[in-house]
């Protein structure tokens, strides 16, 4: 029922109504003006840091802003897929953190999570890594990448006799850190012609070269350059 004083009725009831943000969920960005998420998963090359912004936002699909500095209540943490020692996180609290990828080949999980006032959730993204830029070329004893994925594997020195007059190496392309990016598919090899030994290209696909004995006792220094890159990449 509604009273009625004076012959009017009563005016409207205004109430204001306050409803909270509550932060619910996390995104990962490249930077802080980015708008644009990071996928579950990316891939990002061994020497190369990838910077990672969590974001929190509320139940309305707000970002949050006031979480955004380094005392945010926020932890990061690497889990490894696949390997060991893939990289490392400079920062493991605040509202940031920087990835830096080394070992190549390998798949790690980066994990932050939120925890303040009763409020706990995380996020994950998945970085497989892969190799950087070709820096070196290595003569190496197999072409092959799983013998040794993440560190040269040279072969220092050769010894040929009447009872084994030839030998094979491997030219092997590697970036900066040591991971292996390719074989070397055009390679020129030295000395082609030489007394003591002689080094002719073997299977260019994986950078054989074969290195035969030659008539005369001795050392001889086998050098190597190649020529399929955009670099010239040379051995030793």
């Amino acid at each position: 029922a509604i009273a009625i004083k004076d012959g009017y009725l009563p005016g409207p009831v205004m109430t204001e109504v306050y409803i909270q943000s509550l932060p619910t969920s996390i995104k990962f960005y490249s930077d802080m003006n980015s708008t644009t998420p990071y996928p579950s998963t990316i891939s990002c090359n061994a020497g190369i840091p990838i910077p990672v912004i969590a974001k929190i936002f509320d139940q309305y699909d707000t970002c949050l802003t006031e979480f955004a500095t380094e005392n945010s209540p926020i932890s990061w943490e690497l889990q490894e897929m696949t390997g060991s020692e893939t990289g490392t996180i400079n920062g493991t609290t605040g509202y940031k953190t920087v990835f830096n990828p080394e070992k190549a080949y390998n798949t790690v999980k980066l994990i932050a999570t939120f925890n303040s006032y009763g409020y706990v959730f995380s996020k994950e993204i998945e970085l497989i890594i892969e190799p950087g830029e070709p820096y070196k070329l290595w003569l190496e004893a197999d072409w092959d990448r799983l013998v040794s994925p993440n560190e040269p594997n040279p072969v220092n020195s050769i010894k040929l006799s009447s009872n084994k007059t030839n030998e094979k190496v491997y030219g092997i392309i590697r970036d900066s850190i040591g991971n292996w990016v390719t074989t070397s598919k055009i390679t020129n090899w030295d000395p082609a012609i030489h007394s003591v030994a002689t080094v002719v290209s073997g299977l260019k696909n994986i950078g054989e070269g074969v290195i035969y004995k030659g008539l005369n006792s001795g050392s001889v220094v086998v050098t190597a350059e190649n020529t399929n890159t955009n670099l010239s990449l040379k051995y030793p």
